[in-house]
């Protein structure tokens, strides 16, 4: 019997064969019975997704490639499931299974995706998609966050232009559905269709989101939906439109401008949440405006009701974010030290409203690090022996980890948490670790959001596996963690990745099984 060593590269020779002629079906089909094998049950894996390929009628297939993608062995047959959904050749009903199957599974919803090529594997995804939505949307659920949409990776040029030319066909809101389902549906289609990776070339994204834009623009009673408005205006957001002219990003920048003040305008007393998007993304365009060094007027109209949102909104954020636009408006040349100013003018700021402000500060693109800025305030803070401010951030952090799942593409931006954490621990360790053991939650429930996060978000990894490893202590769940991290990187091990020099307590058992780890590798 080989060792789990010596199958190894076995293993990732079979993992290269993504297809196979029909005539080793017969063999393969034998590797089935390795399924309750420790060590051989990644064959009939393999087997059991070649057969469904090629549409063997065998029972129990669909249960045992379920089951593989409920293991860590998972990721050994990417390429395969990948070329699998991609193919012509597969039948759509196969096809279909398989991508339900995925998105009932985070860690692979999360780590797979496809290249959608042709009309109908278009409408396939989203057809799926709208029955999640239907779905939803009867249970009087939250939103569910496994779009099937968020699986496509990319789309092909012939495609794209089928797209362009038949957004209302996508984006139909005569179409005969509730509000709540078009308003969720389309809000999914939009954060998909508004992404940069989903493009081969960043002009064409530009390109193919201004036709978005000016198309969404003109629907009709656009307030009936929020979840959409929110979507559009967090992806406003984000562009900033590298390859125009600046003549044409000027005309394009004041066309956006004056949408999310309208936004603002329609928005303020009757929903929070999309006025949260917009107050950020309009504070975020006064700010990229200011690089044009053009004068523009911002109306009094827009001003008295940036300043009664700054001081009657029952939402402690739409308050700052309102506060930054007006200080936006006013001045181009913006540091720490001005805005503390201009929110001290205002009132007398308690230490948690000082805290807020800075968290807040992070989400706008200035021209120095509002995140350093954020680390170095809290350790200014630590060395005139005030916990105030750490304390109030290990308990948003907590937050933070504990509630990861519930934020998507509709959550209100959130700042770095994790990037924040991983600054002050490696300046000020010692005390990041006192203000987790004192904390309500304390040490042990923290290290267990690291855990849960690091499984289900592999690419924060190598930070979350840091943060726990500098508690000192070597536990099953810290080698789980470098497990995840190993099946992700092939740098685990050798001269990257999470430096556990920290780790200063174990138990021998514990060290076998990190071995073990990196001896897969």
């Amino acid at each position: 019997m080989l060792s789990k060593q010596e199958l190894q590269p076995i293993i990732q020779d079979v993992s290269n064969c993504l297809k196979i002629e029909r005539k080793a079906l017969i063999v393969i089909e034998k590797w089935l019975d390795y399924r309750l094998d420790k060590f051989l049950k990644v064959f009939a894996h393999y087997a059991a997704l070649q057969l469904f390929i090629e549409g063997s009628n065998i029972p129990d297939l669909i249960d045992i490639i379920n089951e593989m993608f409920r293991i860590a062995d998972r990721f050994i047959w990417k390429s395969i499931v990948e070329n699998l959904i991609e193919s012509p050749l597969v039948n759509s009903n196969a096809v279909r299974q398989i991508l339900i199957i995925l998105n009932e599974n985070v860690c692979c919803h999360l780590s797979f995706s496809v290249l959608v090529s042709s009309e109908e594997m278009l409408d396939l995804f989203l057809d799926l998609e709208l029955k999640r939505v239907i779905s939803n949307v009867q249970r009087s659920s939250t939103v569910s966050f496994n779009s099937f949409l968020s699986m496509i990776s990319g789309r092909s040029s012939e495609l794209k232009h089928y797209l362009l030319k038949n957004l209302p066909l996508y984006l139909n809101f005569q179409r005969v559905l509730e509000n709540a389902i078009k308003d969720e549906y389309f809000a999914a289609i939009i954060e998909w269709l508004s992404k940069k990776g989903n493009w081969r070339y960043w002009r064409d994204s530009d390109y193919f989101f201004i036709e978005l834009y000016k198309y969404t623009m003109e629907v009709s009673d656009v307030q009936k939906y929020p979840l959409f408005c929110k979507v559009i205006v967090n992806a406003l957001d984000k562009k900033y439109y590298g390859h125009f002219t600046e003549s044409d990003q000027i005309l394009l920048q004041n066309d956006i401008i004056i949408d999310l003040e309208e936004m603002i305008y329609s928005s303020y007393s009757c929903s929070e949440a999309v006025l949260a998007a917009c107050l950020l993304a309009y504070g975020n365009y006064l700010i990229h405006w200011h690089k044009f060094k053009t004068s523009r007027n911002i109306s009094d109209a827009m001003k008295e009701i940036l300043t009664i949102i700054s001081e009657r909104s029952p939402s402690d954020v739409n308050s700052i974010r309102a506060n930054f636009c007006l200080l936006f408006i006013e001045s181009s040349d913006i540091t720490y030290p001005i805005i503390l100013k201009w929110f001290q003018k205002k009132s007398n700021i308690t230490t948690e409203q000082r805290y807020n402000i800075l968290l807040q500060q992070t989400l706008y693109n200035l021209k120095y690090s509002t995140r350093s800025t954020m680390t170095d305030e809290i350790i200014d803070n630590l060395q005139t022996h005030s916990t105030e401010l750490i304390d109030l951030f290990v308990i948003d952090l907590y937050n933070y980890l504990y509630n990861i799942d519930e934020i998507d593409y509709l959550s209100d931006r959130t700042p770095m948490y994790i990037g924040i954490a991983a600054e002050i621990s490696s300046s000020n360790g010692n005390e990041f670790r006192v203000a987790i053991r004192r904390s309500l939650f304390g040490e042990i429930k923290f290290k267990r959001e690291l855990y849960f996060c690091c499984k289900k978000h592999p690419h924060d990894s190598e930070t979350l596996i840091q943060l726990y490893a500098d508690f000192g202590t070597l536990t099953i769940d810290l080698v789980e963690m470098c497990e995840e991290y190993a099946l992700n990187s092939v740098f685990f091990g050798v001269e990257k990745g999470p430096n556990l020099n920290n780790v200063k307590e174990c138990d021998r058992s514990v060290i076998d099984e990190l071995f073990q780890v990196f001896d897969s590798k």
